[in-house]
């Protein structure tokens, strides 16, 4: 049996993955909320001060004050931070309710994981037996789990295409595993240790594009086009200008032209 508990005493949680929400699904919900309530009632624990943590139907409960709602219907479960944490992964991946960055910072949340760790430092740090728990209590494979943290070295402007759409995450996950990238990124390199670092980086999407080609009939054909890109990027990052400030600018503009090439073949 659910409660009905006033709105005033209902608040958001911290560790929501969810950084945007789609204004005409919003809308959408809101208006179902005005004409039939919420039906499916939310997830809440209680706090100390008297008040309870919203810990699944964040959408719900943000369309119900929205619309004015006085009082939510939800159920009230006895948790700790760890338990609430995956209960709410849990129901939005039921749901389909996040995207794959939004997957992926609820994860990173959920761990302990932030940006300084790559997919192969996983298992050195630590992380390897958390993901292991992890995977067994959600219906995600470990695998999935890695792919989906590493979206996180993505470039915000990245990142923002997975959220709409306009990037195929399979594309995403591939460009995310350039470690070289991701080195320059998270370790504030100086320009000349950036320079030290190209031919690693060109080598490695060398790599990711050969591998990617081995599932394309005339391989012959997509390794020449593969080895007339990189010449061609080679040459353009030598012509531009290696000014600090404009670093992401440039790693942004040379991801995208990867990405492009990467959804062309």
């Amino acid at each position: 049996m659910n409660d009905e508990i006033p709105i005033g005493k209902l608040l958001a949680n911290n560790y929501n993955p969810r950084k945007r929400f789609d204004s005409a699904k919003m809308k959408e919900l809101e208006g179902s909320i005005e004409s039939q309530g919420i039906v499916q009632a939310i997830t809440v624990r209680p706090l100390e001060n008297g008040k309870y943590e919203v810990v699944a139907g964040m959408r719900r409960f943000k369309a119900a004050k929205n619309v004015g709602l006085k009082k939510v219907p939800a159920m009230i479960r006895i948790l700790d931070d760890e338990e609430a944490r995956l209960l709410s992964i849990t129901e939005n991946l039921e749901r389909a309710d996040l995207t794959p960055i939004e997957e992926a910072r609820s994860f990173a949340d959920y761990l302990g994981w932030d940006e300084q760790h790559h997919f192969e430092d996983g298992q050195q740090k630590g992380i390897l037996a958390l993901v292991q728990g992890l995977a067994a209590s959600i219906p995600m494979s470990e695998k999935t789990i890695y792919n989906r943290l590493n979206l996180l070295h993505l470039p915000e402007s990245l990142q923002v295409r997975v959220e709409q759409e306009t990037l195929q995450v399979k594309v995403a996950q591939v460009i995310s595993r350039l470690k070289g990238l991701w080195e320059i990124r998270v370790k504030g390199l100086t320009n000349e240790e950036i320079d030290e670092k190209r031919d690693n980086i060109k080598n490695e999407i060398h790599e990711l594009m050969l591998e990617i080609s081995k599932t394309v009939k005339n391989e012959a054909e997509t390794r020449k086009r593969v080895n007339d890109y990189i010449e061609a990027e080679q040459m353009n990052l030598e012509q531009r200008e290696k000014l600090a400030g404009k670093l992401k600018e440039e790693l942004d503009e040379a991801q995208n032209k990867l990405l492009e090439f990467y959804q062309e073949i």
